[in-house]
């Protein structure tokens, strides 16, 4: 049957998803307020299972959408447990800018949509940009000259192939 999964309905898998989220996020958030004393934590676990579950969502279902934003929302809550443990705050917008690389390559990898992969690797190349401007590697001229270039390489690049394919 294609609606379940050894015998499981899938549905079933999504719901038992949904409440061991909701228990790992519960316990985490305890266990950062209680034991570690950090406060923001809860965001960060939020972001961490709600993107997981969404995450099995996708891969039970094929939704390229639940894959995307899952991605996103594990990404952030991954990076941002990183940089809230290790005090890497002046870093915070580049692990934010990469999780969103990631999740555009997460969602290559599931769907072979080949937007993804360039919107992945153009985001990868802002980021490394945005990090060398961080330390002060390169100007801000520099910075922006990468993002404009980036941003208009891909939106020609759709342009160019809708125009072409319409034809």
């Amino acid at each position: 049957m294609e609606g379940r999964i050894f015998r499981i309905k899938k549905t079933t898998i999504l719901s038992v998803s949904f409440y061991l989220a909701f228990l790992l996020f519960f316990a985490f958030t305890l266990l950062s307020i209680l034991l570690f004393k950090n406060y923001y934590l809860w965001f960060f676990f939020f972001s961490l299972f709600v993107g997981g579950h969404l995450l099995v969502k996708s891969a039970l279902f094929r939704l390229d959408s639940s894959c995307y934003f899952g991605s996103v929302l594990f990404w952030i809550g991954v990076f941002g447990i990183i940089v809230n443990s290790l005090g890497l705050y002046l870093m915070q917008s580049v692990y934010y800018i990469l999780a969103f690389s990631f999740a555009s390559f997460t969602t290559f990898c599931f769907f072979r949509q080949r937007f993804h992969l360039l919107l992945s690797l153009i985001l990868f190349i802002i980021d490394i940009a945005w990090f060398c401007y961080k330390i002060k590697l390169i100007a801000l001229w520099v910075f922006i000259a990468v993002l404009t270039t980036c941003v208009l390489s891909f939106v020609m690049r759709y342009l160019i192939s809708n125009l072409f394919k319409r034809s």
